[in-house]
């Protein structure tokens, strides 16, 4: 690589070693050892100083020191024969201490790949003939752009011009107020001489602007001001200096990641901003990053990850056919022996009274409930049910305690009462029918083998969660044994509540906390000719019951993120002895699980080929129970390969309330601040702020910290963002969440023969990696049509930063097959 001045930098990235990372097969280690071998020549005089990177440089050393050894050894193998036999022991003795290198080397512990500026992980920089810390290669670049920065020139120029100007002016005046005696001719040879300072002040002004062309003040505006460049006074130029020396946070907003991951990382958050600043004051110890973390995931080759929680209706569904999860989560038979002991039991803070806030809650809801004949007027009657006296709950709209001691659906019960148990079991059934009706309702329209059946139930639990806002609908199943069959269709009460959820949310948009962000992008994106043209009289409707929609939106949504809550708390506030009881009881003497297990073990195969034959008998009694067992078979399939790691973590019951969710090679995924994950296997390359801060809560050796942990998840809105690919052209496809300011991730593919041209950032750097190269793939860079740097030789792997203002030519040539026929891929952070 050649490179001139500040523009298209190579970089040594550094890397994490942790447990969960791949061994020397891994993506890291060939692209850090690819990396060292092609600039050793560079760092072999320096390699002292950096010892991460000696491990890396072993084989090339090796095999300079084996050349060596073989011309020696053959100029005096006559004169060494006796010497070589007396060191066969020895030569044994190297060969098993390298044979135990080698078992060790082949831990896994290359994990992250880490490209930026993190205290924690520095990189190498390529500055004129060596490498340098990146930390330095920051200082030189600032330094540079404030000592060359025209537009600074400028300022300084036209302030002195200014202040010459103004005291010419000054001593003109005084001079023609003390010498009006003088005579005309004198008074207009005054003038003409004054006019000729003033004309040649001008052009001198003018020859100084026209020196710097508008380009380099594109970066300074003024907002409706009056103010000009030459009335900026002697003591706001040192702001003006200030404002043209960067931040290190501007110029690295992010931290650029690859990961290659052999066993499940552990269960983990990442706080918001405030909640960052709070935990670094408080334990600057253990939290030591200022910067909150959020992070964008994009998949190489494959991946599997843990992200977000379950539908609830899925959660119910488990929980009531698990017996282990029943009797944990519910507290079902405090007499059974199998069962946590009153005295093991979850321990309530007493100084939390957290009873009033709940109260306070409900009874807010309580106050907009409408009587029935408003529901009717508003709710649809084609799915509603035929007979609605089965039970008394069903008449019950009030959402508060009856007289008979009854509770309604959707009073959000106590988190730490255990005589309310009996409200939160009935929930948990009543959420569990229904998710019995959905697979039910699917086998009968997709019961063919080559279908994803489980992806259709999760769809349509999470379209219910998502936009059914109907009472009448949960009511159907509340207290009721009997499933309703058929006379409840799902797919039009999605469709019709969806409509009628967007329609809210088209008049009501300033409505906080209440729609996912996904949602939110969806109604945004509705083309306004759409809303013209639906019929009046549904606007009409809407509009009437805008106040009982909300409501009745509000309390179920509260009820779910209430269920989350006491999930997440039964968790960790329960004691790790008796959790991990229930743990192994399900591995050890669940039927359901031994029962899987034994068929895995003696039909060897896995669950979905277990259900592909069951298809096949095309039995649709039966088939609605092989559903339900392939959905539980599942789960237990991800629960026995991270018991291969964890055996005895308690992290491994959020398998049971956590989606997996498969990435193909491409796809991209936003992970919000308080969002629950953590990724199982796999290669990807993340992008996130400047920041390694992390709430941990399992699946790890490292400290739990369970109070933060359930502080600080997102009970609303915790699921992943899936991104959609934004093409900027044919060649450059971006991916961003929103208006994210801190980092997007830039998909660069140049097909063989092409060339194209991009600036990547004009703010910060930009760092790349190549995954995929020609042998004659260039890159060049130029800033102002002026020729900066050029890189020739690309091989897989070489990671590079380019800064900013840079236009960035990335040319994959192609004359004849000795080129290669491969795209030019490659993978860019900035912001």
């Amino acid at each position: 690589m050649k490179t001139r001045k500040l523009c298209i930098n190579e970089c040594i990235p550094y890397v994490q070693k942790y447990d969960w990372g791949e061994g020397k097969e891994g993506m890291v280690y060939d692209v850090m050892k690819n990396i060292v071998n092609n600039n050793y020549e560079i760092i072999k005089k320096d390699i002292n100083n950096f010892e991460y990177l000696k491990e890396y440089a072993e084989g090339i050393e090796k095999d300079n020191n084996n050349n060596d050894s073989n011309s020696n050894n053959n100029n005096d193998s006559n004169n060494n024969n006796d010497s070589n036999n007396n060191n066969d022991s020895n030569n044994d003795e190297i060969e098993k201490n390298e044979l135990k290198k080698e078992a060790i080397n082949k831990t896994p512990r290359y994990a992250e790949l880490w490209i930026g500026n993190h205290e924690n992980g520095p990189n190498l920089v390529r500055y004129k003939n060596g490498f340098i810390k990146i930390g330095e290669f920051i200082d030189i670049y600032k330094n540079k752009k404030i000592k060359n920065n025209k537009i600074s020139k400028y300022f300084y120029r036209n302030q002195e011009g200014k202040n010459k100007e103004d005291s010419a002016n000054d001593e003109n005046s005084n001079s023609n107020v003390n010498n009006n005696v003088n005579n005309e001719s004198n008074k207009e040879h005054k003038k003409n001489s004054i006019a000729s300072d003033i004309v040649g002040n001008n052009n001198k002004r003018e020859d100084n602007f026209k020196r710097y062309s508008d380009g380099d003040c594109k970066d300074i505006s003024y907002n409706n001001t009056n103010e000009s460049y030459n009335s900026m006074s002697n003591k706001n130029c040192h702001l003006l200096k200030d404002g043209f020396q960067e931040n290190d946070d501007l110029l690295f907003p992010y931290l650029f990641k690859m990961l290659s991951i052999n066993k499940p990382l552990s269960i983990q958050i990442h706080p918001n901003e405030a909640q960052t600043l709070y935990l670094n004051t408080v334990n600057p110890n253990v939290y030591k990053d200022k910067i909150f973390k959020t992070e964008m995931c994009v998949c190489i080759n494959s991946m599997s990850l843990l992200c977000g929680y379950i539908n609830i209706f899925k959660i119910s569904f488990l929980i009531k056919n698990i017996k282990e999860l029943y009797d944990f989560f519910m507290r079902k038979d405090k007499n059974d022996p199998d069962a946590c002991d009153n005295e093991n039991d979850i321990k309530m803070d007493k100084r939390t009274n957290s009873n009033e806030g709940y109260k306070r809650d409900n009874k807010k809801v309580l106050l907009h409930k409408e009587s029935d004949g408003r529901l009717k007027n508003h709710e649809p009657n084609e799915y509603a049910r035929k007979n609605n006296n089965n039970s008394g709950s069903n008449n019950n709209h009030s959402g508060g305690n009856d007289d008979d001691g009854n509770l309604d659906l959707f009073t959000l019960f106590d988190l730490f009462d255990l005589n309310k148990s009996e409200h939160i079991e009935e929930v948990i059934n009543c959420f569990s029918r229904i998710y019995k009706y959905i697979i039910n309702y699917s086998i009968k329209r997709y019961n063919e083998a080559n279908c994803d059946i489980i992806s259709i139930i999760d769809n349509y639990a999470e379209c219910i969660q998502k936009y059914v806002f109907y009472e009448n609908f949960f009511r159907n199943f509340y207290k009721n044994e009997n499933i309703p069959k058929d006379n409840i269709n799902i797919g039009n009460i999605i469709k019709t509540e969806k409509e009628k959820f967007i329609e809210f949310f088209k008049q009501n948009k300033n409505i906080p906390d209440m729609i996912d962000s996904d949602v939110e992008k969806y109604i945004n994106n509705i083309d306004e000719n759409e809303t013209q043209n639906e019929a009046p009289e549904n606007n009409s409707t809407m509009t009437i019951n805008n106040e009982n929609f909300f409501t009745t939106m509000k309390k179920i949504k509260s009820l779910y993120e209430h269920l989350y809550k006491y999930l997440t708390y039964r968790i960790f506030l329960a004691e790790n002895e008796v959790l991990n009881k229930y743990m192994i009881s399900i591995i050890t003497k669940n039927p359901k699980y031994c029962s899987y297990i034994k068929i895995r073990e003696k039909l060897k195969k896995n669950v979905d080929e277990l259900y592909i034959d069951a298809c096949k008998k095309k039995n649709s009694e039966n088939l609605s129970k092989e559903a339900e067992n392939y959905i539980i078979n599942n789960i237990f399939e991800i629960l026995t390969n991270v018991s291969k790691f964890y055996p005895n973590d308690n992290g491994r019951i959020f398998v049971f309330i956590l989606q997996l969710i498969n990435l193909k090679d491409g796809d991209v995924i936003y992970i919000k601040p308080g969002v629950i994950h953590s990724y199982i296997s796999g290669n990807c390359l993340e992008c996130m702020t400047n920041s390694d801060l992390v709430i941990r809560g399992g699946l790890t050796n490292k400290a739990i910290d369970k109070v933060n942990f359930i502080k600080y998840v997102n009970y609303k809105n915790n699921h992943p963002v899936i991104l959609e690919k934004e093409f900027i052209n044919y060649n450059i496809i971006s991916c961003s969440y929103k208006n994210m300011k801190y980092f997007k991730i830039l998909f660069v593919k140049i097909r063989p023969g092409e060339i194209v041209n991009y600036m990547f950032s004009e703010t910060s750097f930009t760092s790349c990696i190549i995954l995929s190269s020609n042998t004659k793939t260039q890159l060049k860079g130029r800033k102002k049509e002026k020729k900066k740097a050029s890189i020739k030789s690309i091989k897989k792997g070489t990671v590079f930063i380019i800064a900013p203002n840079i236009m960035v030519t990335m040319s994959n040539q192609y004359e004849n097959k000795e080129d290669g026929d491969k795209d030019f891929v490659l993978y860019c952070a900035t912001a």
